[in-house]
């Protein structure tokens, strides 16, 4: 006989909440991306480095703090209930 894991209310809003801060993630990446863009683009003017600084330092913020909100939520999806009926 198979048994097949039932999702729990848990792994359910984990999976939206890993949903959602992903794209939470990916607009603030877009968004250092046009800065980034903007930056190059616009080099012949004075200041075209504070786009491109805020822009990396975005993308940087966003990849970093990103790595460590995943994995944790990859390791609660990655646990065993507790409660089994």
């Amino acid at each position: 006989m198979i048994h097949e894991e039932s999702l729990s209310l848990k792994k359910i809003t984990l999976r939206i909440l890993l949903f959602c801060f992903l794209l939470a993630a990916a607009y603030g990446l877009f968004i250092g991306c046009v800065s980034l863009w903007v930056g190059v683009k616009h080099a012949d003017l004075d200041g075209n480095w504070v786009p491109i600084l805020a822009g990396s330092l975005t993308m940087m913020a966003i990849l970093g703090l990103s790595w460590g909100v995943i994995r944790f939520i990859l390791s609660r999806l990655k646990e065993k209930d507790s409660l089994e009926f």
